[in-house]
């Protein structure tokens, strides 16, 4: 099978812009993973994830917190504070 210049140069080019391509996403990943570990102290996303999760826990927890002593007090103050 003989391949002419013209397809040649077409099947060069898109080699070439998908080389591109893959080089900015390699480079989009690494900037990500940089980011990561300098605000999150996470080396890899599966480490992120785990910490998000934990993170997540933790502020149901709080929020359950702050509901139960929202309720309490609103029990032993309420009869005190105005409502319009």
């Amino acid at each position: 099978m003989k391949i002419n210049l013209s397809d040649y140069q077409r099947v060069k080019a898109a080699a070439e812009r998908a080389k591109e391509q893959r080089d900015q996403a390699i480079g989009a990943h690494k900037a990500a993973l940089q980011r990561l570990l300098k605000e999150w102290n996470c080396s890899t996303i599966k480490e992120a994830k785990e910490k998000l999760a934990r993170m997540e826990a933790s502020e149901a927890e709080m929020q359950n917190k702050i509901q139960k002593v929202l309720a309490e007090f609103q029990s032993k103050w309420g009869h005190l504070i105005q409502e319009d």
